[in-house]
């Protein structure tokens, strides 16, 4: 379920708790998993607040976006997904909120932002030939900032030590070959990539 987002000022986290709930007991009858994308949390007011906890023991998953934060993180203010958000994540939901550890899956971006807040996928700075080992790349006279190779190694261990997985946001932006993300990811947590 990708509801972007719940609040409290509208009352639709209210809503949200009673359709999680009808879908996770119409979804595991037939013994199918629910998942659910939610904000990263490191932004306090109404949105945040609007995934009430109550729906923990109903979701099977829940995939962090911890992505487009621009401005959140001082040591790195243009940088939409830097590593301390991924942290700060993590410790708000599992440690302040009580999400179970087996429940937390961390999302990573595979796109870049520039301050204008546009974005570029992650494959095009491989093909421009940037320095993908950075979180940082000028095309065209912009400059982006995305998670390189080892920023998403770092994130991986992160989850592989603190949670219960990474999902990538998406999949189709990443590249081929040596330079991809997904692979940097899978090399982390000693897993196959083909």
């Amino acid at each position: 379920m990708d509801w972007e987002y719940p609040s409290t000022a509208d009352g639709s986290a209210d809503n949200y708790v009673l359709l999680m709930k009808e879908l996770s007991d119409s979804l595991h009858k037939y013994n199918k998993f629910l998942s659910a994308a939610i904000t990263p949390g490191v932004y306090a007011g109404s949105i945040r607040d609007g995934l009430k906890s109550e729906i923990f023991p109903a979701v099977d998953f829940f995939n962090i976006m911890v992505y487009d934060g621009i401005g959140w993180d001082k040591n790195e203010p243009i940088q939409h997904a830097s590593y301390n958000m991924a942290v700060a994540s993590l410790n708000y939901w599992m440690g302040t909120r009580g999400m179970p550890k087996e429940k937390a899956v961390l999302g990573i971006p595979a796109y870049g932002k520039n301050a204008a807040n546009a974005s570029k996928a992650y494959r095009d700075f491989a093909t421009a030939n940037a320095d993908v080992n950075l979180d940082y790349a000028t095309i065209d006279g912009v400059q982006y900032y995305y998670n390189g190779l080892m920023t998403t190694k770092k994130k991986a261990k992160l989850a592989k030590e603190t949670a219960n997985g990474i999902m990538f946001w998406e999949f189709y932006h990443d590249d081929n070959g040596n330079k991809s993300i997904i692979r940097a990811a899978n090399d982390e947590l000693g897993r196959n990539y083909n």
